[in-house]
């Protein structure tokens, strides 16, 4: 009998180490998973934060200056382990927003296009010039106006008349005799000479059929192409500068997005469909049909003047962004012809600079600022008027961010990384 005591309770310390043994394992499995949870939710909480030191960053970016190529660091948290960077560059007219931060091991960074909102919406800025704005045909213009003292009138061309119920939809203001400022005016210049990337960048060929993206985090893509350069049969995107000393011109086949064209002359054929930035400094020709989305710019910067120099957008083509035509002189010369052209049925939404003549046959939606008005019809050449154009800044969406005139802060224009 004691024997089989001895037995049974022998194996209930067996049963019993086994059960502690399991409960240690669970427990300590427990603390385990309890410890890699509260890793986690650390790993997370830090991470979380670094996010929104960045999205503060550019916040900051939009309300303060920052000289480019800087490195600033800012503190956004109570954090003692915070170290959050900030740099601005410039990417044609607009520019890059860097911001990255860390949060001990914990690191996040965006890079964004900044555009600028103005302080003051409009529709027109029509330089002071001692000549009033007359609107001819089924002109119309939505938002405020800042024109001559001498106003607006109606006139009549070629037997056609004003058709409209009112001359305008808005406020009305005085221009000056100046035209407004550009304020990043001195930076659009240097890439003419490619001055913003130089001991950052690369060379490289460009090839039939080629397809490269480039992160705006990489030193920047340059082609330095001598002769006349047409681009087809091609998917370009990204941190990518294409230079020719001659001409460019862009075929139906190529697949262009964020990159920037620079050469005297830009032609850009029928049908073209993407996002990219041209800088010219005699012409940009926009055929028929195409489809420039946001945000595309394209710029003239014009040393020698002359009757040719123009940025023409071909019928029924769309350019979402800004177009600037700028003489580079306080006094451009007038060659009765104008230097931008908005063909008939072309769309423009965003800005347009130009200080010389425009003749606006299609719509802008959005501003307009400009030296004066030109229109030739009939053989015969109207000053400072506009006939069947609209400007219609009510249809220009809350959120573009374009040109930096009258502008105190920048805006995300679009993330890039």
């Amino acid at each position: 009998m004691s024997t089989i005591l001895k037995k049974i309770k022998a194996g209930a310390l067996q049963y019993v180490l086994i059960i502690s043994v399991i409960i240690a394992i669970i427990l300590l499995g427990f603390i385990m998973l309890i410890n890699i949870q509260q890793k986690v939710a650390s790993k997370n909480r830090l991470y979380k934060e670094a996010i929104t030191n960045v999205m503060n960053g550019f916040s900051y970016h939009a309300k303060n200056e920052i000289a480019y190529d800087q490195e600033v660091k800012q503190n956004f948290s109570a954090n003692l382990q915070e170290e959050t960077t900030l740099i601005r560059k410039s990417w044609g007219i607009f520019d890059l927003g860097i911001v990255a931060s860390k949060v001990k091991k914990e690191y996040f960074s965006k890079v964004a296009l900044m555009g600028w909102k103005t302080d003051k919406p409009k529709a027109l800025y029509l330089k002071e010039n001692n000549t009033p704005l007359i609107v001819v045909g089924k002109t119309k213009i939505v938002g405020n106006v800042y024109l001559p003292i001498q106003g607006i009138k109606t006139g009549n061309i070629a037997g056609n008349s004003f058709y409209g119920s009112q001359l305008f939809y808005g406020r009305e203001f005085r221009s000056q005799q100046s035209m407004p400022t550009l304020k990043n005016k001195n930076s659009i210049r240097k890439w003419y000479n490619l001055d913003f990337i130089e001991g950052e960048s690369m060379f490289f060929e460009l090839e039939d059929g080629m397809e490269l993206t480039n992160s705006f985090t990489k030193p920047t893509l340059v082609y330095p192409g001598d002769g006349n350069l047409t681009l087809r049969s091609l998917d370009l995107a990204g941190n990518i500068v294409i230079n020719s000393r001659s001409k460019i011109v862009v075929e139906r086949t190529a697949n262009l997005k964020d990159l920037i064209l620079i050469a005297p002359e830009i032609h850009i054929k029928k049908g073209v469909e993407g996002n990219f930035q041209c800088f010219a400094r005699t012409k940009i020709i926009v055929e028929e049909n195409c489809q420039l989305n946001y945000p595309t710019a394209l710029t003239i910067f014009n040393k020698v003047e002359d009757k040719e120099n123009r940025i023409e957008i071909g019928k029924k083509s769309s350019v979402s962004g800004c177009i600037v035509y700028d003489t580079e002189t306080s006094k451009p010369r007038s060659f009765y012809t104008p230097q931008v052209i908005i063909s008939e049925n072309a769309i423009i939404t965003g800005d347009v600079y130009c200080s010389a003549s425009t003749e606006i046959l299609g719509t802008v939606k959005g501003t307009v600022y400009t030296n004066n008005f030109l229109t030739k019809q009939s053989g015969s050449t109207y000053i400072n008027h506009i006939y069947n154009g609209q400007i219609l800044y009510n249809e220009l969406h809350d959120e573009f961010a374009g040109l930096n005139v009258d502008s105190k802060n920048s805006s995300i224009v679009k993330w890039l990384y």
